[in-house]
């Protein structure tokens, strides 16, 4: 899930986590103004995947809050383990990367069996929790997999995801907005900065979702203004992501709509 990932893997200018708090955020509008249609094109760097879309921050920046919507897709047949998340990434470059190495933030929706506390075997629903996963570091407190307590969810609900930064911790909220089920959970990761910030469906097994896996209305905080981030750095060959809008303080990329998709799985959805 993120162990082992690849290592491609709100704030406001004062520091100070910024925005509305998860579940009240509101939409892009709020905090970049009038939404947009435009696809985004990736860089000519970008990698070549399915089910992929990745923004970069410079190395002395960092992303400080991840907000978004993400709806949940249908159910697949049940084998196999599918997980699809927003999360955050240091640079392995980094000068704050060691000592806690290549461990992921993500509130992942999970179909299957995973590593993370109160996994739920099975297949008969999706579920999701906040989670940090690292299988490289040597510091106990975040080597392995952590997380808060699992919820499930419903085909068609719609979670409010939230990470954000408070000193050096990061706090993850889950809402399911249909049921108002809740999760939470709270990881110091000792001042590493997050310069990737990641959208993904990550497969584990031969399973794929049966359709899209849609994220609504992310908005992505940096420390520091920088425009430049707001520009697609990676993205899947099917998928679609609007163009982000630049927020006047130049803090914030709103990102109206990214829909993922796995290769082989025709698009259940229409882009914009």
């Amino acid at each position: 899930m993120a162990a082992g990932s690849p290592a491609l893997a709100g704030m406001n200018a004062g520091g100070q986590p910024g925005g509305g708090s998860a579940g009240t955020a509101g939409s892009t509008d709020d905090v970049c103004g009038a939404r947009s249609t435009t696809p985004e094109a990736a860089t000519p760097k970008a990698v070549v995947m399915h089910g992929l879309v990745e923004y970069h921050t410079a190395d002395a920046n960092e992303f400080v809050r991840v907000h978004a919507t993400q709806i949940v897709p249908a159910k697949p047949p049940a084998s196999g383990v599918i997980f699809a998340w927003p999360g955050t990434q240091a640079f392995a470059d980094s000068d704050t990367y060691a000592p806690v190495l290549g461990g992921v933030l993500q509130p992942v929706l999970t179909w299957g069996q995973s590593c993370v506390p109160g996994a739920l075997p099975g297949h008969s629903t999706w579920w999701i929790s906040p989670v940090y996963v690292n299988s490289e570091t040597s510091i106990p407190e975040l080597r392995g997999c952590h997380g808060g307590p699992v919820i499930t969810v419903d085909v068609g609900d719609r979670l409010d995801l939230d990470m954000r930064l408070d000193g050096t911790n990061w706090d993850q909220t889950v809402v399911d907005l249909s049921s108002q089920k809740m999760t939470k959970f709270r990881i110091d990761l000792r001042g590493q900065r997050q310069q990737r910030a990641l959208f993904w469906i990550e497969l584990k097994t031969s399973a794929k979702p049966t359709e899209d896996v849609i994220f609504e209305d992310i908005v992505l905080t940096m420390r520091m203004p920088e425009p430049g981030a707001c520009a697609l750095n990676n993205g899947g060959m099917n998928d679609y992501v609007s163009k982000s809008r630049v927020s006047a303080d130049g803090l914030h990329c709103c990102i109206d709509r990214i829909v993922l998709r796995a290769e082989g799985v025709p698009a259940s959805t229409k882009n914009p």
